[in-house]
């Protein structure tokens, strides 16, 4: 009886995985590329992706600049006029006249074999372009008074003005020309500027610092928010932060002086990016734990941020980063996690991910326990799976755990399953597959008296 029902619950298992084969999301990498992988896994890092003249830009961390026409179809790579090899760590922002493109230099450390030390070394330019052409051509600026340009960490424009956040503690620099002359506005003592919004005469920045406003165009500061502010974003009067270090969603409706803590329906709450359209928030959550946690990735809100529902089918890691939408399309960098194939540009239907025809969470997290994608899949020597839960009490390490066949034959127990990398609410299953042969077996965990089945496929 207990192998039948075993066996019944392996169906059901298998029933989910083709359940959730229909995605939201969908991986849109096709020609971008980033030709400084550390690994000989392929991997794109975007740092920044907008909608410029009703085109897609997005800038890998290596690599320049890549527009798509076709929303994602295929990317371009457009770097004309831009003189060095390496372009590290873009960023984009555009006026009514000029495209514009920052970079720095590349910092590597490398061993010396002669003297068996670390050293460390740069190469490259920093500076911004611009481009009055969309991109097709490429121009330098003078940096006349942009003392570091190797530290800009963010960049926005609007009208003629042009304001770069930087990383090394010295606030912002702002050029009222388009980028030839700047003037330094330093905000803070310490604080790394990771987002800058203009409206009108009034510049907000999220740094790590806090959230600071400025009124007169650069002249004098206020500290309106004490978080680690990873994004800012204005929705119509409306002032939106996202912050790291699991603060989560601050909102505002009178300019920064009163804020209202928005998390309801978070429990991941490393917020990285925000955009929005209409009445709905989407923000962009980087897990703290597990990479694949279905608690991070994309959420949305309809009602100014008192509830968030999660949107993340089509994602094998949810390392969420930036945010842009066009037409009827909402795409999402992933960025942050373990460094593999699954990382790079992925778009979404907005009529699909705002009008689901199918519970995904809810059934997903099976009663507040998650199971990451084994890997490698197929495994062959050995597999790892990262797991994840929200019980206050659960001893994951002298948790029964066993295996078993497809057929419901148990082939191993806990001594052949080792529990690394345990943290809080998280940790890491192994197993040494190597004595079985070729199949589909299930890792079967007792989590706190219900069982827990975790799919592994063995290819010899």
């Amino acid at each position: 009886m207990i192998k039948k029902m075993f066996f019944l619950s392996i169906l059901i298992q298998i029933f989910f995985a083709f359940y959730y084969l229909q995605s939201y999301w969908e991986k849109i990498n096709n020609g971008l590329n980033n030709p400084n992988n550390i690994s000989e896994l392929e991997y794109i890092v975007i740092s920044d992706i907008i909608v410029y003249n009703n085109s897609l830009y997005a800038t890998t961390r290596y690599n320049g600049v890549f527009i798509s026409t076709n929303n994602g179809d295929y990317w371009v790579k457009k770097n004309k006029g831009i003189k060095e090899d390496t372009i590290f760590m873009s960023q984009l922002a555009y006026n009514n006249k000029y495209l514009f493109l920052s970079f720095k230099k590349k910092y590597f450390t490398y061993l010396d074999k002669s003297t068996g030390k670390y050293i460390s070394d740069s190469s490259g330019y920093s500076g911004i372009y611009y481009s009055s052409d969309g991109g097709e051509n490429w121009n330098s600026v003078s940096r006349n008074g942009l003392v570091d340009s190797n530290h800009i960490s963010a960049l926005t424009a609007s009208d003629n003005l042009l304001v770069v956040g930087t990383d090394n503690d010295q606030g912002i620099y702002i050029s009222k020309d388009n980028g030839e002359n700047w003037v330094q506005k330093k905000i803070f003592q310490k604080g790394t500027v990771f987002s800058i919004v203009i409206k009108d005469s009034n510049i907000y920045v999220g740094s790590g610092a806090g959230l600071y406003i400025s009124t007169d165009m650069g002249e004098s500061w206020s500290l309106k928010l004490s978080k680690y502010i990873m994004a800012v974003h204005l929705k119509g009067d409306t002032l939106i932060a996202g912050a790291s270090y699991s603060a989560g969603v601050y909102i505002s409706t009178d300019k920064g002086d009163n804020w209202e803590e928005k998390n309801n329906g978070l429990r991941e709450k490393n917020v990285m990016g925000i955009t929005s359209l209409n009445d709905y928030i989407f923000i962009a959550i980087n897990p703290s734990t597990v990479f694949r946690d279905p608690e991070a990735g994309v959420h949305f809100s309809s009602n100014n941020g008192e509830m968030w529902h999660t949107r993340n089918k089509g994602f094998s890691q949810t390392g969420a980063g930036k945010l842009a939408i066009k037409d009827d399309y909402i795409f999402c960098v992933i960025k942050y996690g373990l460094l593999d194939s699954t990382f790079g540009v992925y778009r979404a239907k907005l009529s699909e991910l705002l009008n689901p025809t199918e519970v995904e969470y809810e059934i997903l997290m099976r009663e507040n326990f998650y199971a990451a994608p084994a890997r490698p899949n197929p495994a062959n020597d050995i597999v790892k799976a990262g797991i994840y839960w929200d019980a206050k009490i659960f001893d994951v390490e002298n948790a029964e755990k066993s295996i078993y066949d497809i057929m419901g034959n148990k082939v191993g127990d806990k001594k052949e399953l080792q529990v690394t990398n345990i943290q809080p609410y998280s940790a890491e299953i192994v197993w040494i597959c190597s004595k079985v042969s070729s199949g589909l077996y299930f890792i079967v965990l007792n989590y706190n008296g219900q069982t827990r089945t975790i799919p592994i496929v063995v290819s010899r």
